[in-house]
């Protein structure tokens, strides 16, 4: 479905932090997608614009002040116990240049948002965004910043229903809480049924409660997830809830975590797989919000992401062949 208006939000300052490039959050991955994007010559069809550094009032719509003053000061703070109880610690490294990544990223989702409330565009992409499970007032699942949050309360100030699809294989228990009293949002999750990390929480029964009841639906996948069966599955599923809960936008979140690299016989899902349910999405006639995030191989979350930047563009790159180092 070609014919589509797209705009494209990337920052150089999201990749080229002092974070080491081995942290899990990879964040060469952001400069690597760019860089396949220009050899692909994907951007000659989307408009490429660059995110200004979100305020601190605007983050305050989502984490407490509290927080931000912390990320704001964190980089002189030498007061161990202080800053653990912002969720920072040697998993959550203070990096130079924190809070100005977590501007950037955040103002990337919510301008993302902004273009689609304002019909500049069909579809929207920040693939340096898409970090849910930051709390309010704590860093969580290596994210500093929950601009997932912040853009879904940016785009219902446009529209009546939101529906939040996320591809990857863990909870999105940050997303739930945060959305559970309210049933302008509906959060549609595909997480792994396996995975130790989420073993004894109740969270494929979590549906939301008071407003948001049976708002909220997770499906539980088992091992041995390819192209054809995820899509036999996410394919009617959706169509169902589009059908019953009517949204007028879609926030699509691809990525795969550290969880689907460990369990590497659980999800055997490739670029193709993920575009597909892209491609599907695109058949609603709906504005589309596209979000990255997780914890990522550099390499293959690159390639994913520059497939389903050809999907939302309509552009066929099978038989191209780029040429860049990394390959």
């Amino acid at each position: 479905m070609s014919g589509k208006r797209v705009c494209y939000f990337y920052h150089p300052f999201t990749w080229c932090t002092s974070l080491d490039q081995d942290h899990p959050i990879h964040p060469m991955r952001i400069q690597l997608t760019y860089d396949l994007i220009l050899e692909y010559g994907l951007h000659h069809k989307m408009k490429m614009l660059r995110p200004q550094a979100a305020s601190l009032r605007q983050l305050n719509r989502f984490h407490s002040m509290a927080y931000l003053q912390f990320l704001q000061r964190a980089e002189e703070s030498s007061k161990r116990e202080k800053v653990q109880n912002f969720g920072v610690d040697d998993n959550y490294p203070v990096f130079q240049g924190l809070l100005h990544y977590c501007q950037l990223v955040a103002s990337a989702s919510v301008s993302a948002a902004s273009k689609l409330n304002s019909n500049q565009a069909d579809i929207a992409i920040n693939w340096s965004g898409g970090f849910y499970q930051a709390q309010t007032s704590q860093a969580c699942g290596f994210n500093y910043i929950n601009d997932v949050a912040l853009a879904l309360l940016e785009l219902l100030k446009q529209h009546e229903r939101v529906i939040y699809i996320n591809l990857g294989p863990d909870q999105c228990d940050t997303i739930q809480e945060a959305f559970s009293t309210n049933n302008r949002v509906m959060i549609v999750t595909f997480p792994h049924c396996e995975s130790k990390y989420f073993q004894g929480n109740d969270w494929i029964n979590q549906i939301g409660f008071n407003q948001s009841s049976k708002y909220s639906l997770n499906i539980p996948l088992a091992d041995n997830i390819d192209d054809e069966t995820y899509g036999l599955i996410f394919q009617p599923i959706i169509s169902k809830v589009v059908q019953c809960y009517q949204p007028k936008v879609i926030v699509l979140q691809s990525g795969e975590s550290l969880i689907a690299e460990k369990y590497a016989n659980g999800y055997h899902l490739t670029p193709q797989g993920h575009g597909g349910c892209l491609q599907f999405l695109k058949s609603f006639n709906m504005p589309i919000l596209l979000l990255g995030g997780g914890n990522y191989s550099t390499k293959n979350i690159s390639h994913r992401w520059v497939y389903g930047t050809a999907i939302a563009i309509g552009q066929d790159i099978s038989n191209i062949t780029p040429c860049n180092n990394w390959f």
